[in-house]
């Protein structure tokens, strides 16, 4: 069961695995960049922010997800 107000975003090389019995609940946020996997009878509570990647704040590249990989150092 997926609740209102939930956002899951999967891009082209993530993924998503959810098992059996996983409620999502309300305003959830699952970005799987790299890939996430909730496994049977697991639960995320109301307001719950996964992301299985993130920006590099290292200082030697450029955070921001609109950037091409090319100007990130990553």
């Amino acid at each position: 069961m997926i609740y209102a107000y939930s956002t899951i975003i999967v891009t082209v090389n993530g993924y998503l695995k959810i098992g059996c019995y996983v409620p999502i609940d309300a305003y959830c946020h699952l970005l799987a960049i790299d890939g996430i996997i909730l496994k049977d009878f697991s639960r995320l509570s109301q307001g719950v922010k996964v992301y299985s990647e993130t920006d590099n704040f290292s200082g030697n590249s450029l955070p921001n997800p609109t950037m091409p990989k090319k100007n990130t150092n990553q």
